[in-house]
């Protein structure tokens, strides 16, 4: 006597046959055969973790699985994922990106290494943007594009202007005769003509074109004669601009813009002509200079007015006005901006991203057979003690996301993430650690 299946919502009814009438008993053979399916399918998937890390080839044995069991429960998922491998080979490209970048300060950085970031960065950017690491990488672009533009497109130093103009006579190589009441005259190298025990006489400067004319000054009305001041400044900024600048930009120029504003000796319109110059082409090659010293640039573009043609001898009213505007300038410079560091990526941004396994789905051995299956992670390697879970995918607007679905807590994946776009048995599964742990 049995309870027979009279559909398939399983409703049973009751009946009896003659023991001599039955040849067999036992599990149905439909069933066997799905068991044999079923069987033959957990060992193919198996097969897959010698595919991780190679997307062609993990998304082809996927595409397999599909045509090879195409009645299995599984067969839709797989043929959805067999098709996501360029998004694999994104994921891998921007991690590589970002493991390189990680750790990376601008003073270590060559223009042609940051050039190399932004080529491979702008092209993942346009052949693969993955939203998570569009948004990481746009973040650190300015600063990339700020250390390649160290160099032109003739692969020549942007500073060579700077260097160039440090190097004048007029800028570079004077002397200075300073008088009791705080005047300054400008003498060439040589430009004494006569040094008696009461007497200076000598040719000063009367223009950038370095023009000369002849005067003497009594002994007792010179405080001092020497190198001029903003020579001396001139010097030591073209110091910093030795041939390590590329690799120690922010160093050297920093160095250079804190001398001059700490020069209070310095003839104002002189220091006004050294800051201007030496600030704008340290932004040119620095983001982080660029928002320290943003109030700075501000305050030079309102100042731009300024003469500053004429201050090698400040001889006419307006000359002498425009030397008080010099002195003003310095005297109401706004505070720097804080910057909190150079380095490409923030501390929380350091981390290293793998792929470690795929998702499956299984029956739990301790639940009655009626209970939906468990997602598990497939894989050969034990997991960190710590770190995320995550996939992806393109979602229904078909833009590219990385999400996490899972933590790990003492190696074992806690999952998070139902969602039935992000769930999907066969996709890869990659695994997130902080480089700072």
């Amino acid at each position: 006597t049995y309870n027979y299946v009279a559909g398939r919502s399983l409703e049973t009814k009751r009946d009896r046959i003659a023991k001599a009438d039955t040849v067999y008993f036992g599990p149905a053979v439909h069933c066997k055969l799905a068991q044999y399916i079923r069987e033959q399918l957990d060992a193919s998937k198996l097969q897959l973790l010698d595919y991780v890390g190679d997307p062609i080839a993990f998304g082809d044995q996927v595409g397999r699985l599909a045509k090879t069991f195409p009645a299995s429960e599984s067969a839709n998922s797989f043929r959805r994922v067999a098709i996501e491998s360029p998004l694999w080979d994104a994921v891998i490209k921007w991690a590589e990106l970002n493991q390189q970048m990680a750790g990376e300060t601008s003073s270590r950085l060559t223009p042609q290494e940051a050039a190399a970031f932004v080529q491979r960065g702008d092209a993942l950017r346009k052949s693969a943007a993955i939203a998570t690491f569009v948004n990481e990488y746009e973040n650190q672009r300015a600063l990339l594009a700020k250390i390649a533009s160290r160099v032109d497109f003739a692969n020549q130093r942007i500073d060579r202007a700077l260097v160039s103009f440090l190097n004048e006579e007029w800028i570079a190589h004077l002397d200075m005769i300073l008088d009791n009441e705080g005047n300054e005259t400008y003498l060439r190298k040589g430009g004494i003509e006569s040094n008696t025990s009461t007497h200076v006489t000598f040719n000063y400067v009367v223009s950038r074109s370095l023009e000369t004319k002849r005067d003497r000054i009594a002994k007792a009305d010179a405080k001092d004669f020497g190198p001029a001041v903003h020579c001396k400044l001139a010097q030591y900024i073209l110091e910093q601009l030795d041939d390590s600048v590329m690799t120690r930009w922010d160093e050297a120029f920093s160095n250079a813009l804190e001398k001059i504003l700490q020069a209070e000796s310095c003839n104002p319109l002189a220091r006004l002509e050294l800051l201007d110059r030496t600030l704008r082409v340290a932004c040119l090659g620095s983001e982080p200079l660029t928002q320290k010293w943003q109030p700075v640039l501000d305050h030079l573009n309102k100042a731009s007015r300024i003469d500053r043609t004429a201050w090698l001898v400040p001889q006419s009213a307006n000359e002498r006005v425009s030397l008080e505007q010099a002195r003003q300038f310095f005297l109401s410079l706004p505070a720097l901006n804080e910057v909190a560091n150079t380095r490409l990526m923030a501390a929380e941004n350091q981390r290293s991203l793998k792929w470690v396994g795929w998702l499956d789905r299984v029956q739990s051995s301790h639940a009655p057979s009626t209970a939906p299956d468990e997602w598990i992670l497939q894989t050969k390697q034990p997991l960190s003690d710590a770190g995320s879970l995550l996939v992806v995918y393109r979602d229904r607007e078909l833009n590219a996301n990385l999400v996490p679905v899972a933590t790990i807590r003492n190696g074992t994946p806690i999952w998070t993430n139902f969602d039935e776009d992000a769930m999907l048995q066969g996709r890869p599964v990659f695994l997130l650690n902080s480089l700072t742990d």
